[in-house]
């Protein structure tokens, strides 16, 4: 069924999660490509980044180069380093995702929109940090670290 009133499916602020109309529907098909597409990666096998060696800790690294520039959420959904990161979270419900950043306003700028993209396209908020000091102005490190209760 085509919207014919967008504005009156737009989410508003304090009504979180409310899903209905238009808005509603797109958010559900991509949710639900998001969940495929996550399977269909876990399914192939090893990631395609070798994990650095720690103790019960797996990094990637995102580099700014792919992510300096304006993303749609298909276009999120096809980064590999992010694919391998999400495809890990859900299959391991333990772990959570440490997104080291480089300092400064430029770096937290950088990993907020990566966090709040990964919001939006279902993973939970409690299982993302962000810390500061990656070390390296060029990239984000993703860390997958064992959760502690």
């Amino acid at each position: 069924m085509p919207c014919r009133d967008e504005r009156a499916t737009i989410p508003v602020a304090g009504l979180r999660g409310r899903k209905g109309g238009c808005a509603g529907r797109r958010r559900a098909a991509l949710r639900g490509f998001l969940v495929f597409l996550l399977r269909l990666v876990a399914s192939c096998g090893p990631g395609i980044l070798a994990p650095v060696a720690g103790a019960g800790a797996t990094s990637l690294y995102l580099s700014l180069e792919a992510w300096d520039r304006p993303l749609t959420g298909d276009e999120v959904t096809r980064i590999p380093v992010l694919r391998e990161a999400v495809a890990r979270l859900d299959a391991d419900p333990g772990l959570r995702l440490v997104i080291h950043y480089p300092g400064g306003e430029e770096g937290a700028f950088r990993a907020l929109n990566l966090r709040a993209w990964l919001i939006a396209l279902g993973v939970a908020s409690e299982r993302l940090r962000l810390v500061p000091g990656s070390g390296r102005d060029d990239r984000l490190e993703l860390e997958l670290e064992e959760r502690t209760p």
